[in-house]
């Protein structure tokens, strides 16, 4: 019943489930969760009727997703859904108005973003239920869209001319390394610009989209033995129509 479909988040279970959202024919968007051959539709509870709006972007090993809901005033409302359980807990940031769950670790870390009364994007991370708020020193409008089970976290930022950067942030030991892919530009393609990481894994390989100034392709960034860089190797176009649509509510 689906027009568009993306799948955004994969654990490393043996059985692997995935998540992301599909569009229906009349715009709405719904979170589903795929195990083994089974697609299960999720909708917060909490979802105003009329124009439906849910995104699931990450889930763990535990089969924890997490994701948000847009509600009646048009502000992202983050949660996290329990698969097994079929519950969902609310997950905001008290400094913002909008907040937008993007992942979730093993030990039940969750990243994402939150939107403050000015319209500024700013990282955060719940640790515990203990939630701290974090601004690439480079930029503003920080954004966290991933991390791993090794205090690693992955998004995006704004620099002074408004182009998006990359970049990779440690929390524990406090550090930011911004990553942007070689064949990335600053001219936008399908109001893209720049490079955006949206996803790490344990190896601390990356996933991400750039704009090369007239398409916006996917890439996958592999660690060298030089600690400090970077492998980008370009995976080819992928569908600019959709990508970032939970960018903002």
């Amino acid at each position: 019943g689906s027009v568009q479909t993306q799948v955004v988040g994969i654990n490393n279970n043996a059985s692997p489930t995935t998540v992301g959202f599909y569009v229906d024919g009349a715009g709405n968007n719904f979170g589903f969760v795929k195990q083994g051959s089974t697609f299960t539709s999720v909708q917060n509870p909490n979802t105003p009727g009329g124009a439906l709006f849910n995104q699931l972007l990450g889930v763990n090993n535990n089969n924890v997703a997490a994701g948000f809901y847009v509600d009646g005033q048009g502000n992202a409302q983050g949660y996290l859904y329990n698969i097994a359980g079929n519950s969902f807990t609310s997950i905001m940031d008290a400094n913002g108005v909008a907040t937008t769950a993007t992942g979730i670790n093993n030990i039940g870390t969750v990243s994402g973003f939150y939107v403050d009364g000015g319209g500024a994007d700013h990282g955060f991370l719940d640790i515990a239920g203990v939630y701290h708020s974090f601004d690439d020193p480079n930029g503003t409008n920080t954004m966290f869209l991933g991390l791993n089970n090794n205090n690693q976290v992955v998004g995006s930022y704004a620099d002074g001319a408004g182009v998006t950067n990359g970049f990779l942030f440690n929390y524990l030991t406090n550090t930011w390394q911004t990553i942007n892919d070689p064949n990335g530009s600053a001219t936008p393609a399908f109001a893209v610009t720049g490079t955006t990481i949206n996803g790490i894994n344990d190896q601390g390989q990356l996933v991400g989209f750039y704009s090369d100034g007239t398409n916006v392709d996917g890439f996958l960034a592999t660690p060298t033995p030089e600690p400090a860089s970077l492998a980008l190797i370009s995976m080819g176009l992928i569908a600019a129509g959709a990508i970032r649509k939970f960018k903002r509510s």
